[in-house]
């Protein structure tokens, strides 16, 4: 094979940091390492790879299959059984959710029925997003909520072996690995019966976590080392602006608003996320998210987007729904599409195939569509937001953090005179 190993994948600025390359290996010699911008990538033993091309093969970042590839459409919506706007009917999971707690509850109705014996899941652990094996519905708490910095899930899947009949739950890039991994691997990853996704706008550097604390220590003073930032709960936020909580370890609770993650992706998001196309996650059974846009709906009540994309995913939705597992109703398609901005997601990644042109990245095989096509029109703030990442990536954490920290400080500085003034005018 022409291409020896993933490094290639690195090179061009195609590298999720899945973790499928590492599964694949057959002699050990790639691990998932940090890179100096919080972005986690393959790091190779050169001495000890054999040049097999099974990582590059394997890859979700370098290519899709012609079955994978002919699923995307013009709109990115995908195949679509049923969408449905709905909740886990178990109080406890649902005010321990981000939204409304219908994934963990998916996971646990399968633990509970004996569908499943395991499930891969993320959780966080000091800080860091960590895949986990979990048994027992029991054990799902710690997973609920999401998690913006990146994983390497795939890493996890050998760990699923032992088990008859497993789960998956996973972003786009996650489920896609898998995908693949089963086409390649017939005999090898049968046991893997639910792909459960997750609606993605894209993995934050690691460093957002330094970033935040950063910014934090200016709007809530002092902030420990072994303090832990909490995403999007709204056991602490209630879908208030401020919902990233500093939780000390003493219990106490302090929150941020949430324009510090938001104006922070401009800084720390890696021009592979741009270029994806699969914020719906497309080969997953069924597909959660936030309910943004759906007609007559406030979010602030909690809730989630369900979409049905196999057969298999709507028969087990609609099973949950008449055991009281879930309760929910019918969700518009247009209002899937334009709460999650996919118009705009599609522009993005037209704009990026010239970008990744213009400095010779290769792009994936999946582009050689009709559905994507190169747009060179208002890409000078994108092009601009990839050269400063690129050459953010080159220099030492510590310098990274102090800089986007100072730059966020000062976007937050204008955003609190506008609500200032806005506060002035409505009295």
């Amino acid at each position: 094979m022409r291409d020896k190993n993933c490094q290639m994948v690195v090179n061009n600025e195609l590298c999720f940091g899945c973790g499928t390359c590492n599964v694949v290996c057959p002699v050990r010699a790639i691990c998932m390492e940090f890179s100096s911008i919080g972005r986690l990538i393959p790091e190779i033993n050169e001495n000890a790879c054999i040049r097999c091309g099974l990582c590059v093969k394997a890859c979700p970042g370098i290519d899709l299959s012609g079955k994978l590839a002919e699923l995307i459409d013009s709109t990115l919506l995908g195949e679509v059984k049923e969408v449905l706007y709905g909740r886990s009917a178990n109080e406890e999971t649902f005010n321990n959710a981000q939204s409304g707690g219908a994934a963990t509850e998916t996971i646990a109705y399968l633990l509970d029925e004996g569908r499943i014996n395991a499930a891969l899941v993320v959780v966080q652990e000091k800080q860091h997003a960590k895949y986990r094996i979990v048994t027992a519905s029991r054990d799902l708490f710690a997973s609920q909520t999401s998690q913006y910095t990146p994983v390497d899930l795939l890493s996890g899947l050998p760990l699923l072996m032992d088990y008859q009949h497993v789960a998956v739950v996973g972003i786009p890039c996650h489920i896609e690995g898998i995908v693949k991994l089963k086409e390649q691997f017939p005999n090898k990853f049968t046991n893997i019966e639910y792909l459960i996704g997750l609606i993605c706008a894209g993995t934050q550097s690691q460093l957002m976590v330094d970033v935040v604390k950063r910014v934090g220590e200016k709007r809530i003073g002092p902030i420990a080392e072994n303090d832990e930032v909490r995403w999007r709960q709204k056991k602490f936020s209630n879908y208030k602006r401020a919902d990233i909580a500093i939780v000390s370890s003493d219990g106490k609770v302090r929150m941020l608003e949430n324009d510090i993650r938001h104006t922070a992706k401009k800084y720390l998001s890696s021009p592979r996320c741009k270029l994806c196309f699969d914020k719906l996650n497309l080969y997953a059974d069924i597909v959660y998210g936030d309910a943004w846009g759906v007609n007559g709906i406030d979010t602030k009540q909690g809730g989630n987007i369900i979409v049905c994309r196999t057969d298999k995913g709507k028969s087990l939705i609609d099973e949950m729904m008449s055991k009281e597992r879930l309760v929910g109703c019918s969700c518009p398609i247009e209002d899937v599409l334009k709460g999650q901005g996919m118009p705009k997601k599609k522009k993005m990644v037209d704009s990026m195939m010239t970008i990744y042109s213009q400095k010779n990245w290769r792009l994936p095989g999946w582009i050689k569509g009709d559905v994507f096509k190169a747009s060179d029109k208002n890409i000078e703030t994108l092009k601009k937001d990839v050269e400063n990442y690129m050459a953010r990536s080159k220099r030492k954490p510590e310098k990274v953090i102090r800089e986007v920290a100072k730059k966020i400080n000062r976007q937050l500085m204008i955003i609190d005179v506008k609500k200032f003034l806005r506060k002035i005018i409505n009295k």
